[in-house]
């Protein structure tokens, strides 16, 4: 919201880019980014639903699937996780986030 409103002052002509920098305490170069942003894109750009967050791109719905069955056998996470050429904390992770069960019967 900040930057949208921001942004949009900027392209009204109410303030410069150094006025919101100045003001604000924030680079010239982001406030340079979201005015361009909102020109090109518009408002949508700045209230889009999707996540900013990254997504796991080794934990694969298959390789769940594989490690998943190797929980059931009751193998350890580190064990596994070194065979599929993951870190320990990644399992661990998708368990506390529930993709993964500890042990399904």
């Amino acid at each position: 919201m900040f930057r949208f409103i921001t942004s949009n002052l900027i392209l009204q002509g109410r303030c410069t880019n150094q006025d919101i920098s100045d003001t604000f305490h924030v680079s010239t170069d982001s406030v340079r980014r979201w005015k361009q942003k909102l020109s090109e894109e518009g408002e949508v750009a700045f209230f889009k639903e999707e996540s900013r967050h990254g997504r796991s791109y080794k934990l694969l719905p298959d390789v769940l699937d594989r490690i998943q069955n190797k929980m059931n056998e009751g193998r350890s996470p580190n064990s596994i996780a070194m065979e599929e050429g993951i870190s320990e904390g990644s399992i661990r992770y998708a368990v506390s986030l529930g993709r993964l069960k500890k042990k399904q019967v």
